[in-house]
């Protein structure tokens, strides 16, 4: 194809090899910002899925009650992985991190405080005492969860900085039949033990601080709620907030959490009641997650312009190939070659350096987003990264490829004009 061969001659090699560089340079660097990206998307979507159920069904009622809705949703619904009653109360609570201390007395108290054991004369209790540490008075939001197996609804785990065993806020006794202090999780800030013993005193409800035992801190990176966090069994926060066999939530969790808003469309229909507020976790993090999609397209557009400043050059380069090479594609249109003709001159010269950038960017740049992910791991994780690995669609990758060979072409177009306007006579005169 002469249209080919001419497009080598006419642009210089080197030209042509320094507009490739820039073109994979560009491409290159696309894919390995969206690759971190998507680590970042990645990590902030499991911090919204860790503190909210994928569906929540908000109305105050009776424990019984509540199974019975939980009965007949199972019934009716099969993408639900695990169902169960809740209790999310804000309150007022002053907290104390405090160290425990023993003492012997001999007495007959049943208090959670004393353990008793007998010796030769008589019964002994170990009466614990507590050393304050640190002291807060805050508005906490109270989740009361329950357990399916030792899983809760929520997944939370992932959020945890200490104890992972979740089963440990269901247990209020030892091995040894003695009682163990109601376990929780309390958001990370308020306090920087990781476990340990606390007093907590819900204020309006209880006139002595009660004792609990802090099973883990929950790291909530940058989405932290309008208030901090507590999580703990069902049981405990009922006690504790003085609704006995009383909930005002069920969560839901299902096999897909995208397909959260059809499923609670199903489920409004499903009850036919406008007493149940049905919600999902998309719409509570709707405002968090156009957010992290206008990031993705301002970083997409800040390193596309990398894809620009090749286009530039390459239309630069075109055109003073244009204006050097007057006399020869007079010459070529004096022979008899068509306007069509040197548009394909152009384009074809477009298209390899677009090709030919395109793809070994895209090679570049899945191999340095893999090594720039191993090289540097251990700071993406202090970063909040979690197990930071490449994250690339073939729709983002089609996406930059697209983008950037249309790119490439719109720059030939006024090149090839100017080329195809110029007289064979007076470009031969010249």
């Amino acid at each position: 194809m002469i249209e080919l061969t001419l497009s080598k001659y006419l642009v210089k090699r080197i030209y042509s090899i320094l507009l490739t560089l820039g073109a994979i340079i560009g491409v290159a660097s696309l894919i390995i910002i969206l690759s971190l990206f998507y680590n970042y998307y990645l990590s902030s979507e499991k911090v919204f899925m860790g503190i909210h159920p994928h569906i929540e069904i908000h109305k105050d009622m009776s424990l019984k009650d509540s199974q019975k809705i939980i009965q007949y949703i199972k019934q009716n619904i099969d993408d639900i992985i695990n169902i169960q009653p809740a209790l999310y109360v804000k309150m007022r609570a002053e907290i104390s991190e405090v160290n425990r201390t023993k003492a012997f007395c001999i007495q007959q108290d049943e208090d959670m405080l004393c353990h008793t054991r007998t010796d030769g004369s008589g019964k002994l209790h170990t009466r614990y005492g507590f050393h304050v540490k640190k002291k807060q008075l805050t508005d906490l939001m109270v989740k009361g969860i329950c357990l399916d197996n030792g899983n809760a609804v929520m997944d939370f785990q992932k959020l945890i900085n200490g104890g992972t065993n979740l089963e440990r806020i269901e247990q209020y006794k030892d091995t040894n039949n003695n009682p163990l202090p109601p376990g929780f999780y309390l958001e990370q800030g308020l306090f920087n033990a990781l476990t340990g013993y606390f007093l907590i005193n819900f204020k309006g409800l209880e006139k002595y601080k009660k004792q609990y035992w802090m099973n883990g801190s929950l790291d909530m990176g940058t989405k932290k709620g309008k208030y901090p966090l507590i999580i703990m069994s069902l049981a405990s926060a009922q006690n504790a907030l003085k609704k006995k066999n009383k909930v005002n939530t069920i969560e839901i969790r299902i096999n897909q959490p995208y397909k959260a808003d059809h499923l609670t469309k199903q489920i409004r229909d499903l009850l036919n009641d406008s007493s149940f507020i049905v919600e999902n976790w998309i719409q509570k993090e709707k405002a968090s997650f156009t957010f992290l999609t206008i990031i993705k397209w301002m970083i997409f557009a800040i390193i596309f312009s990398i894809s620009i400043v090749a286009a530039i050059s390459i239309f630069s380069t075109l055109y003073l190939t244009v204006l050097e090479n007057r006399k020869k594609i007079a010459i070529l249109k004096a022979l008899g070659m068509k306007d069509i003709s040197i548009y394909i001159i152009f384009l074809l010269k477009t298209l390899t350096i677009g090709f030919m950038g395109t793809a070994l960017g895209c090679l570049l740049g899945y191999c340095g987003s893999h090594g720039f992910i191993y090289l540097f791991k251990e700071s993406l994780e202090k970063l909040g990264l979690e197990n930071p690995q490449p994250h690339l669609s073939s729709y983002d990758i089609l996406l930059i490829a697209a983008f950037t060979i249309i790119l490439f072409l719109l720059t030939a177009i006024i090149p090839a004009r100017n080329a195809v306007k110029i007289d064979p006579i007076e470009g031969l005169n010249q």
